[in-house]
This record gives structure tokens, C-alpha cells and sequence, in this order.
């Protein structure tokens, strides 16, 4: 009696283990099946922009922590204000934005962000800032002394140019007048300079 207890015990252990490789095999790219964690995040780009950031740039973060990213744009900095205290009165569960450093004293006064230091572990944090310089570091903090957000890293995608194609684009850069225009003014908020 006992003999056939213990057998068939050892079965439904064998079936259970079976079952639980079956729903590993699944989905092998997130073995342990934990639910996703949900993350907005405010991004001042239209949508082709914010599309290829999320595409290039955020997907593969959101693959390596198992996370899903939300992009939500903003077409202007006064937008991104907006938004952000439109998030203070009524959460959403916006996580993260992405906004200069002139607007960000605005956004501080208003009570529109909140302090890395409330969110991340001080070691954490310091171990960020150490990626930065100095200079970038003390833009970034308050008036206590403690960062508020991260200084944005400058990326440069072409190190070389091609004469040839430095000349082309000099001496045809008419042609691409209307799209030169739209990516300033998105930039700037003006465009090229008058009179050009």
C-alpha cells in the first residue's frame, strides 16, 4: 500500500514537472512567467521620431527588463509642461519624461517631477551620475542638492563625412529647403534663421 502511495505520489511529481517545462518552453524568451511591468514614458518627438527611438532604442531595454514601454509624445516643450502636470493632478502611471534642462526648473516648481533621489537607491543613483561630468552633474540638481533628472547624453551617429557628399549638400541644399525648415522649427522652435 505504501509502495503504490509513494509511486504514484512520484507520478504526479513527474507530470507536474512535465506540465511545468511544457509552459516554460512557451514562452522561452520570459521563462519564469512573471507578469510584465507596464512603463510610460513622455517623449518630446513626433511620431516617426518617437517610433524609431522606441523601435531603436527602447525595445531592446524593455526586452532585457522585462518591461513593456508605453511612448507618449509631445510636440512642444510647453506640451511636455502640460503633461506633466496634468500627470501631478491625475496619475496615469506616466513614469518618465524627457525634458530640457531650461524647462526643468519650471517643471520643479510646479511640482511637476519628483526627485530620482525619492525613487532610486542612493547607490544606484551615485553609480548613474558617475557616467557624467561634473559639469552635467550640478546642472541637474536642486536647490538641496540632490538630482532631480539625469543630463542628457549627446549622440552622434555619423564620426565622418564624405567630402563629395558635404559639396553635394552645399550646393543643393535648396531642394531640401521645406524638410531643413520642419526639422529647426520642431528643433528650435523657429526654423532657419530669418532671411535664409
Amino acid at each position: 500500500m505504501l509502495h503504490t502511495f509513494i509511486l504514484r505520489a512520484l507520478l504526479v511529481l513527474g507530470i507536474a514537472a512535465n506540465v511545468a517545462f511544457l509552459l516554460i518552453n512557451l514562452h522561452p524568451e520570459r521563462p519564469h512567467l512573471a507578469t510584465r511591468k507596464h512603463l510610460k514614458l513622455l517623449l518630446r518627438a513626433d511620431l516617426p521620431r518617437a517610433a524609431w527611438i522606441k523601435e531603436n532604442q527602447l525595445d531592446l531595454f524593455a526586452a532585457q527588463h522585462d518591461v513593456d514601454i508605453e511612448v507618449v509624445t509631445a510636440a512642444s516643450f510647453e506640451e511636455v509642461i502640460s503633461a506633466l502636470q496634468k500627470e501631478r493632478d491625475h496619475p496615469s502611471g506616466l513614469a518618465l519624461a524627457s525634458a530640457n534642462d531650461v524647462i526643468a526648473d519650471e517643471l520643479q516648481k510646479a511640482g511637476a517631477i519628483r526627485p530620482f533621489h525619492e525613487v532610486v537607491p542612493r547607490a544606484t543613483l551615485a553609480g548613474a551620475m558617475e557616467d557624467y561630468l561634473p559639469e552635467a552633474v550640478s546642472r541637474c540638481l536642486g536647490p538641496d542638492g540632490r538630482a532631480v533628472y539625469l543630463p542628457r547624453r549627446a549622440e552622434m551617429d555619423i564620426a565622418a563625412y564624405r567630402y563629395s557628399a558635404v559639396e553635394d549638400a552645399y550646393l543643393h541644399w535648396t531642394a531640401d529647403r521645406a524638410a531643413i525648415q520642419a526639422a529647426l522649427a520642431e528643433a528650435n522652435g523657429i526654423g532657419l534663421p530669418r532671411g535664409q
